[in-house]
C-alpha cells in the first residue's frame, strides 16, 4: 500500500461527506458508489469493480474505513493511534418476514414451512469464510468485522449492529476444523468481540432484537400467512444444509 495515513484520513473523510448528504437529502446510501474513494485507485471506479466489490465498498463506508477493491486480502484499512489497520468484513442478513417467535420465546429464522426446519436467529447471522488452503486460513489473522443487516429496514438503516473480533479469536474459531468453508457465529461475535461504531449510529443488535420480538409472529400464524408452498426466497437448499450443520 502506497497511502500515507493522511491520504487514507483524507479519503475517509471524503467518503463519509458523500454517505452523510446522501442520506440527509433521502438518497439511497448506493447512489455514492460510482464516486466514492478507495484504497487502489485514485480516479472513478469502473463499473465492474463496483458490481464486483459492493458488499465491502458500502460497508467499509459506514464503519468510517476507506474500502480496498484489488486483491489484498483484506478488504478495507482505517488508522488507529497512527497505524493503518487491515480489516476483513463480513456482512450476514436476514429480513424480519422469515422470521417467528417460538413458545419460549426464542427467534428463529425458517429454513422451510415446517417447525423442524428451523434455526435460531442469533445462529443463522454468522460470518462466512472459505478456506481453500493454509496460506489462505493464515490470511484471515487480522481484525474481522461482522455488520449485521435487515434487509426489511430503507438502506440507510440497513446495518442493524457490528462487532469486531481479533484475529486470535477468529484463528481459534477457524482452527476448529478443516472444511473448506467456516463459519463464526454472531453469538461468538457479541460474547468475544467489540462493539464498532458508524458513521450514523446503529440500532444495536439486542435492542432490535427487543422489537423483532414484539412484531413478529409465532409458528402457526408465520406458517399460515406465507402459506403452504412458502419457500424462503434468499435461502437456497446448500445454504439451508450449511446452516443445519452448525446447530
Amino acid at each position: 500500500m502506497n497511502l500515507t495515513t493522511k491520504q487514507i484520513t483524507d479519503r475517509i473523510d471524503y467518503n463519509t461527506r458523500l454517505a452523510l448528504n446522501a442520506i440527509n437529502s433521502g438518497q439511497s446510501i448506493f447512489c455514492i458508489l460510482p464516486f466514492v474513494k478507495v484504497v487502489d485507485y485514485d480516479n472513478l471506479l469502473h463499473g465492474n469493480k463496483i458490481i464486483r466489490n459492493i458488499n465491502d465498498i458500502i460497508p467499509a463506508i459506514m464503519l468510517g474505513l476507506l474500502p480496498a477493491v484489488a486483491r489484498h486480502g483484506y478488504d478495507a484499512v482505517g488508522i488507529e493511534d497512527d497505524e493503518i489497520i487491515e480489516y476483513e468484513l463480513k456482512i450476514s442478513s436476514f429480513n424480519t418476514q422469515q422470521v417467528w417467535s417460538g413458545s419460549r420465546g426464542a427467534l428463529y429464522i425458517g429454513l422451510e414451512n415446517t417447525p423442524a426446519r428451523r434455526v435460531r436467529l442469533v445462529s443463522y447471522l454468522c460470518g462466512s469464510f472459505n478456506i481453500n488452503s493454509d496460506a489462505c486460513r493464515e490470511s484471515k489473522n487480522r481484525k474481522t468485522i461482522l455488520l449485521v443487516a435487515n434487509e426489511s429496514l430503507p438502506p440507510e438503516e440497513l446495518f442493524v449492529d457490528a462487532y469486531e473480533l481479533s484475529g486470535n479469536v477468529v484463528m481459534k474459531y477457524l482452527n476448529k476444523s478443516l472444511n473448506s468453508i467456516r463459519t463464526i457465529k454472531l453469538g461468538t461475535f457479541l460474547n468475544y468481540g467489540n462493539p464498532k461504531t458508524g458513521i450514523v449510529p446503529f440500532i444495536g443488535w439486542h435492542r432490535h432484537y427487543r422489537d423483532l420480538e414484539q412484531i413478529v409472529e409465532n409458528y402457526e400464524d408465520w406458517k399460515y400467512h406465507q402459506g403452504n408452498d412458502y419457500r424462503l426466497e434468499n435461502l437456497s437448499l446448500s445454504d439451508a444444509k450449511q446452516t443445519e450443520l452448525q446447530l
